[in-house]
């Protein structure tokens, strides 16, 4: 079985772990139900800079990625909603005989991203970083933070929009297979959140405009494949 589980257990025995978890103050209000299955979603995220979690995940390739965008606050209906969204970039991470996994980074007003040019930067807890789940619900609520719309759709930007694949649509949830995600090559998760720090949103304070969460992901996604594209 994937270590992960066994982390999971260590990290709920110890009041220092809430730090891997979101700010909401208790389990209830972190669960959410999946209408296609029944199942209760909870918002479970790892600290993807952290080492052990790094040393956990070892064995584990990167080599699907895509931007996955939600509904911007305050533009929530209309052609707002889907003209306007926030991003996020999404990796899948897989280890034969283990458990899938997602890394997600995204930036938002308030963040601060660290400026490194050279090597694997190693940060702290509180430092600028991406996160891991263990599924697609998880990864989509990490996303969001209004519970009230999970509505999450994949975006690109080579080639234009994907149309809209939805990870999460009316509450309802998509298998990972059955998504659209580009192919670059293999990165292992150190390289993955090292990547962050060397992006032009790196040592730049958050801007509506000039820095945004859109040009953060768009970076991170053609970081990782435009290699693969020459």
């Amino acid at each position: 079985l994937i270590l992960l589980d066994s982390l999971l257990q260590e990290m709920a025995e110890s009041l220092e772990t809430l730090k891997f978890y979101s700010s909401r103050s208790s389990k209830e209000e972190q669960s959410l139900f999946d209408k296609r299955t029944g199942k209760e979603v909870e918002r479970i995220r790892f600290l993807a800079g952290e080492e052990r979690v790094q040393n956990q995940l070892q064995g584990y390739e990167f080599s699907k990625v895509a931007c996955w965008a939600r509904p911007l606050e305050g533009y929530a209906f209309g052609l707002g909603k889907v003209l306007t969204p926030h991003l996020a970039f999404v990796a899948w991470g897989k280890k034969r005989g283990h458990k899938d996994v997602f890394f997600i980074a995204q930036f938002g007003d308030g963040d601060v991203i660290p400026r490194v040019t050279r090597g694997n930067f190693k940060p702290k807890n509180q430092d600028f970083q991406g996160h891991v789940v263990q599924s697609i619900e998880q990864a989509v609520f990490a996303m969001n933070s209004d519970t009230n719309d999970m509505d999450t759709w994949v975006m690109r930007f080579r080639g234009g929009p994907w149309g809209f694949a939805y990870p999460c649509y009316n509450w309802s949830f998509k298998n990972e297979n059955d998504l659209p995600w580009e192919n670059c090559s293999p990165k292992n998760l150190a390289e993955l959140n090292s990547m962050i720090y060397s992006t032009p949103a790196a040592g730049v304070e958050y801007h509506i405009i000039k820095n945004n969460c859109q040009q953060f992901a768009r970076d991170m996604f053609l970081g990782c494949t435009r290699k693969d594209h020459k």
